[in-house]
């Protein structure tokens, strides 16, 4: 079993990695967010030849698969450091009443 510090250091890079998934959440977002709701606006209105929409749409769903990738990713890092911050808050806690083990100097 690992102790409550290898624990603590595990937390701190898995907080590490979920800050850079949300960042490249948010750099996604504020790169290719505008462009993505363009395409769907033009899909949407049927602007363009066939063959732009058949590009647009293409293009539509590399950044839509992309976006997904990047929530998918930061949702398990969030999984990853609530699992850890369990681990650690079982590493750390006494079993049992607390006030009666001091008591009795068990």
């Amino acid at each position: 079993m690992a102790t409550a510090e290898e624990v603590r250091q595990e937390l701190n890079d898995a907080k590490v990695q979920l800050q850079e998934a949300k960042d490249e959440v948010k750099e996604f977002k504020g790169r290719y967010g505008q462009r993505l709701t363009d395409l769907e606006n033009k899909l949407w209105g049927s602007e363009g030849t066939p063959a732009q929409q058949q590009r647009w749409e293409k293009e539509k769903d590399e950044l839509k698969a992309e976006k997904k990738s990047l929530e998918e990713s930061k949702e398990e890092r969030l999984k990853q450091v609530e699992k850890l911050q369990d681990r650690l808050t079982a590493a750390t806690t006494q079993p049992g009443n607390d006030f009666v083990t001091r008591a009795l100097g068990t």
